[in-house]
């Protein structure tokens, strides 16, 4: 994305925010990169444009992480905050952050900051639940800074919100119901936020249509159980050239692609930071039908059925074979409605 950019003449900065792991420099060709972003956190460079380092490519420059600094991933509250307002005054045009996995109250704050938060996912059932449980720790992180300063909201949310179990709790169906009761502004502002919560979900290395279904999941249960406006899958194709070009550590060689991930990848960017109209880009692989599931293959699996509470939502329909989105679906009904129900 940042290349991307970069090739339309923006001043593009891309940030390596993966503080335990920091790797983006190797993928952008530089083996060791001379300045990195500790330098600011441990204040010997305190202007944190000086710690921007060249690429192969005009317009495109990198803050690196540090993946040798013990702790640098479990950064304090005051350096988080501090280092969150100067990336916001860094010169540049665009500054994209890889934040990397997890939901750590740092990674979910680097998201949260903004204007457009990207989860990108892989087409595997752990990915999809993983990057559904990021978007659904994400708005209630956002939930709970927002209305942290209002007690009678903030104590709806701590009394209701286990951290160490958020499926143990109710759903945001029902803690809405009692936002509500506190009347207005109140439930209007809470509204307002979760309309205002639109994280853009990629599904990475795609390859067959079953793929996309499998990704396809992910954004039916963020807009039937979370209730949160997604409407897009955006999607990347499988592409060996850039395997080799990230492999190599030689970036030079996206350049020249013209189809491929390459192609999705503007595709995408055109839509993020220029509205433009979304046009999924065309599947180029082989689309494979779904395959007949033997029977001991389908024992004691949840089943595809008209009476599934999300059937009238589902587009990955498919009565009769192993339900797609069971993960999630189970995941989030009562324990009662576990108990009761035989069908996804």
């Amino acid at each position: 994305m940042g290349i991307a950019l970069a090739q339309k003449g923006h001043k593009t900065v891309v940030v390596d925010a993966d503080f335990g792991g920091a790797n983006l420099h190797q993928a952008l060709g530089i083996p060791s990169p001379p300045a990195t972003v500790r330098e600011f956190l441990i204040r010997t460079q305190p202007d944190i444009n000086r710690l921007l380092l060249d690429t192969f490519m005009p317009n495109l420059y990198l803050l690196s992480g540090s993946s040798h600094a013990m702790g640098l991933a479990n950064i304090n509250f005051n350096m988080k905050y501090r280092l969150i307002r100067h990336l916001n005054r860094l010169d540049a045009d665009y500054v994209l952050l890889d934040i990397g996995a997890g939901t750590a109250f740092n990674e979910l704050d680097y998201f949260l900051i903004a204007p457009i938060g990207v989860v990108v996912i892989t087409p595997e059932p752990l990915a999809i639940q993983n990057g559904y449980s990021f978007i659904k720790l994400g708005l209630f992180r956002r939930l709970t800074r927002r209305f942290r300063s209002q007690p009678e909201v903030y104590d709806v949310l701590k009394d209701n919100l286990d951290l160490q179990d958020l499926n143990a709790g109710p759903t945001l169906r029902a803690l809405t119901e009692r936002i509500a009761q506190l009347g207005h502004p109140t439930i209007d502002i809470w509204e307002e936020e979760i309309a205002a919560f639109r994280p853009q979900v990629v599904l990475n290395m795609l390859e067959t249509r079953q793929d996309y279904e499998e990704g396809m999941a992910l954004i039916i249960a963020a807009n039937d159980i979370l209730g949160l406006d997604i409407h897009h899958l955006h999607h990347v194709h499988y592409d060996e050239a850039l395997r080799l070009a990230i492999k190599e550590g030689r970036p030079e060689l996206i350049l020249r692609r013209e189809h491929g991930a390459a192609e999705d990848i503007r595709h995408l960017v055109q839509h993020l930071f220029f509205q433009k109209k979304y046009l999924a880009p065309a599947f180029r692989t082989t689309i494979s039908t779904t395959p007949e599931i033997p029977d001991s293959e389908a024992d004691n699996k949840v089943i595809c059925s008209i009476h599934c509470r999300l059937w009238g939502h589902c587009s990955v329909q498919q009565g009769g074979y192993p339900c797609r989105i069971k993960v999630i679906g189970y995941m989030n009904c009562s324990e009662k409605e576990k108990r009761n129900e035989s069908v996804a």
